[in-house]
């Protein structure tokens, strides 16, 4: 069989088997990655345990627990935890937050289910190339060797239709299966996307009321403090403040004993 094929030439065909080979094994890890990605109930079941530490050991034990999976949810939830942070530093409001974060959640998402796709779209193209270039290559040689040696003969173009046959097959059976494959992945990514979405909505709220509302209120209250009195127009600010960030007492009366603290601020 392989004496068969490497009669289209080792040119032509070494790529085609590179190619066939890298198709396949795309094909392969993106069923096994796809068959990772936890259903509904797992997603709860995460998003509870995620919930549940950040709320009771705070952003940092967070950050190590999603360290440690290499899941697609954990991935994902460990960039969007950064990226808050990031938000936080450049001082957005909440709805900025919360715009920034489920925009990027998805490309996040996406980076990882697409992963290869490319690869594998490029492959489906690319193969049938390479084997109408065999095509060519080996129509060129057999009109060479009819005008050299004449039509009668038929030994003297059967070289080069082999080259041409042969070619233009490997590249057919090679792109048929990385199109299906292609586009049946693109399927599955929408489909995943659409899954794991509420999810990945409600753990970006959970971090926007542990993390990101305190942040911006502990700005508001560094402005208030600022010149280490505060009045009773501004007492009401900060009532207000905390009002609309829909902040409790108890979290609120940490953050401004935060600032005090850091400020050196004993009585305001």
């Amino acid at each position: 069989m392989i004496d068969f094929l490497m009669k289209a030439g080792p040119a032509f065909m070494i790529p085609l088997l590179l190619l066939s080979i890298t198709s396949w094994a795309f094909i392969i890890e993106r069923f096994y990655r796809y068959r990772k990605v936890p259903k509904e109930k797992s997603a709860e079941l995460f998003l509870q345990e995620a919930s549940a530490i950040l709320k009771k050991e705070g952003p940092e034990a967070l950050d190590k627990r999603l360290s440690k999976e290499k899941g697609l949810l954990a991935i994902v939830w460990g960039q969007l935890a950064t990226r808050l942070n990031l938000l936080i530093m450049e001082k957005r409001s909440v709805q900025q937050m919360r715009e920034e974060l489920q925009f990027d959640a998805e490309n996040y998402s996406r980076d990882y289910l697409e992963q290869y796709l490319a690869g594998l779209n490029t492959i489906s193209t690319l193969s049938p190339l390479v084997g109408l270039l065999g095509t060519i290559v080996g129509m060129i040689q057999a009109f060479d060797a009819i005008a050299r040696q004449g039509a009668g003969d038929p030994q003297a173009v059967a070289g080069g239709i082999n080259t041409a046959l042969i070619t233009t097959a490997a590249g057919l059976v090679i792109a048929i299966p990385s199109i299906l494959g292609y586009n049946y992945f693109r399927r599955r990514v929408e489909q995943i996307l659409k899954r794991l979405e509420p999810f990945t909505h409600l753990f970006i709220n959970q971090l926007i009321q542990e993390i990101g509302r305190p942040a911006v209120y502990r700005d508001f209250v560094e402005q208030v403090y600022y010149d280490e009195v505060v009045t009773d127009k501004e007492k009401d600010l900060l009532k207000a403040k905390q009002s609309e960030l829909r902040l409790s007492s108890k979290v609120a009366q940490q953050v401004e004993q935060a600032v005090k603290e850091a400020n050196g601020i004993e009585n305001a």
